[in-house]
């Protein structure tokens, strides 16, 4: 107790300069030095894996462990796509990845480098040369690239269901154009998200929904108008 109240009393800290750097945690655990209202929320506990400390930063590992480890691109490629990154960097270096790798090319940093040279994508500063290397560097385990991938795409699925929501609440508050334009949209919305979630099944290891069973398939049946799902030879009838 005697020591927390030394290292808690502001005169204490002015004899001895012994201030502590804003936002490290006190003796009693608490932050210091963080405004209210910012920082993560009380009671959420904070994801890690190996040094990703959020999901967010799973994006430069996921590419990193491929420039250092292409061999591993086997864990991701199945399921991972360039669009499922909110980096346009990390995005765009996943994309060369793969196709470099398909082509049977060598992939490394030195190679993806002089790949985005050819392209014309190095800016004159020399971007996204330093990128490469970040991603190189913010690599714990370059087997692990399985799990990052799997943090970023579920990111994704959650930014694509927000995203769904959001055209949804537009198109219901512009209130333009017909009823069945609406369910049109919302047709194609969830078949965009049951696309997206059957890779993440993949990557989770669980077992693919059926596409007859899925409840996203069943919804996208029924706003289907009877004249575009029957047959031709129905309609002929």
């Amino acid at each position: 107790m005697a020591d927390d109240a030394w290292r808690d009393d502001p005169a204490s800290v002015r004899r001895t300069g012994a201030a502590r750097a804003p936002g490290l945690a006190s003796p009693r655990g608490h932050r210091t030095g963080v405004a209210r209202g910012r920082g993560r929320l009380r009671g959420r506990a904070e994801r890690t894996v190996a040094g990703v400390s959020d999901v967010f930063d799973a994006e430069y590992p996921t590419v990193g462990a491929l420039l250092l480890a292409p061999a591993e691109l086997r864990q991701v490629a199945g399921w991972l796509r360039p669009e499922d990154f909110t980096r346009p960097v990390c995005g765009e270096v996943y994309g060369l990845v793969v196709r470099m790798a398909g082509e049977g090319r060598p992939v490394d940093p030195v190679t993806v480098l002089a790949e985005l040279r050819g392209q014309g994508r190095l800016r004159r500063d020399g971007y996204p040369t330093m990128e490469l290397v970040r991603m190189v560097e913010s690599v714990p385990s370059p087997l692990s690239v399985g799990y990052y991938g799997r943090l970023v795409l579920e990111a994704a699925v959650f930014r694509r269901a927000e995203q769904a929501g959001t055209r949804l609440v537009q198109a219901g508050r512009s209130r333009r154009g017909a009823v069945e334009d609406l369910f049109g949209l919302l047709r194609d919305e969830c078949r965009e998200l049951l696309s997206v979630r059957r890779r993440y099944a993949e990557a989770a290891g669980s077992p693919t929904p059926d596409a007859g069973q899925a409840p996203f398939a069943t919804l996208t049946r029924e706003m289907t108008p009877r004249d575009a799902a029957a047959p031709d030879s129905a309609r002929s009838r």
